[in-house]
């Protein structure tokens, strides 16, 4: 049995989306050491492909950990913070998260779309056990000092290159958990360089129709 590559581009606000990609050229997350340069943009977890925005990209942080049904392992985890920097500066992060194989989940329960301080959620009806959500929130801060696990790490190597820390930021997220994995995408984009609520949950919503297909159960061949 073998998996079809599933890939998704981002570019534009600074974000927007199209399925493409090289995976040749990939950054694999679960191997790959913290501080890579991601020349070609590109990361992968398991069979998925993310090709960054163009701009000078850092892998900053790696995260693991499992999926589990009960006390079953279904899945390994693996959790990727890239950063965007210019003329040193930071510019924005993504942070993904996404299991590595696909396995039978009779659901997740999960409750993903839970943010009593979003500008913006939907969680387009997909109920409890496979859901599915498009958060944007504005944030005060990011990566503070009270930050934990791979935010805490991310922060760890602004501050050893130098790098000065986000202040306000907004942050969306598209999570699915569908029928056999899951996968979380969240960008953060500095909010003095960033448009208006308005124009950053357009950009969000378009972005989210792109992410369905590539967040959802992998095709077999």
């Amino acid at each position: 049995m073998s998996f079809r590559i599933q890939r998704c581009k981002i570019v534009g606000i600074m974000l927007s989306g199209a399925l493409v990609g090289n995976q040749s050229h990939a950054i694999e997350v679960e191997r790959a050491e913290v501080s890579t340069p991601i020349i070609d943009r590109q990361l992968t977890i398991g069979d998925r492909e993310l090709t960054l925005p163009s701009g000078d990209w850092h892998f900053a942080a790696y995260g693991a950990g499992q999926a589990t049904s009960g006390v079953i392992v279904k899945s390994k985890v693996h959790a990727a913070y890239a950063t965007r920097l210019v003329n040193n500066k930071w510019r924005g992060s993504v942070h993904w998260r996404a299991t590595q194989d696909s396995a039978v989940i009779s659901g997740w329960s999960v409750d993903s779309c839970k943010e009593d301080n979003a500008v913006y959620r939907d969680d387009f009806n997909s109920g409890f056990k496979f859901p599915e959500c498009l958060k944007v929130l504005r944030q005060a801060s990011h990566l503070s000092v009270s930050a934990t696990g791979i935010f805490a790490q991310a922060r760890e190597w602004f501050v050893k290159n130098s790098i000065g820390l986000p202040g306000a930021v907004y942050q969306i997220t598209y999570s699915k958990f569908a029928n056999s994995t899951y996968s979380v995408l969240g960008i953060y984009l500095p909010r003095a360089q960033t448009l208006d609520d308005e124009a950053v949950i357009a950009w969000a919503k378009d972005l989210a129709s792109q992410l369905r297909q590539f967040s959802d159960s992998r095709a077999t061949s």
